[in-house]
């Protein structure tokens, strides 16, 4: 429903997986704001034709990057199955997540997320996002790959 940032969701399960979620859930947060229950709300009780729409642009947008990068040197990556990010392998290169980050930034103009920010295990690991239009995934894809290249 593109609320990216309002920390809204809900989970269906097994009772008893609900009721240890509950729990943990109440240790990491008290609420969430009303304004994004509300949106939250209208989001499930509207239109969901606008659902579909995103899933294909995602679709292709993943396309377009995945396609951009597969072959690229000391990188790999699993096809992400959801969300819209791609967790990218890059250990091969020898450059630590947030150093990987800064040259990436500084050289193409391509901002990513140091692996290590989601703890330990994903350093070596970027996390880049395709919540952007088709073009500029293509074009990130070609300016990672240059980047890569030119390491």
């Amino acid at each position: 429903y593109s609320m990216t940032g309002w920390r809204l969701g809900y989970v269906a399960g097994a009772p008893e997986l609900i009721e240890r979620l509950a729990r943990l859930q109440q240790n990491y947060m008290l609420s969430v704001t009303s304004f994004a229950q509300y949106g939250g709300a209208e989001a499930l009780n509207g239109p969901q034709e606008c659902v579909e729409t995103m899933r294909r642009a995602f679709e292709e947008r993943r396309k377009v990057l995945i396609e951009g990068l597969t072959g690229a040197p000391n990188i790999r990556f699993n096809t992400p199955e959801g969300a819209f990010y791609l967790f990218i392998d890059h250990r091969d290169t020898g450059l630590d997540s947030v150093t990987f980050c800064k040259r990436l930034l500084e050289e193409q103009l391509v901002a990513c997320v140091p692996g290590d920010d989601f703890g330990p295990s994903g350093e070596g690991h970027i996390r880049i996002s395709y919540a952007t239009s088709t073009e500029n995934c293509a074009e990130g894809a070609r300016r990672i790959r240059a980047f890569l290249n030119n390491l």
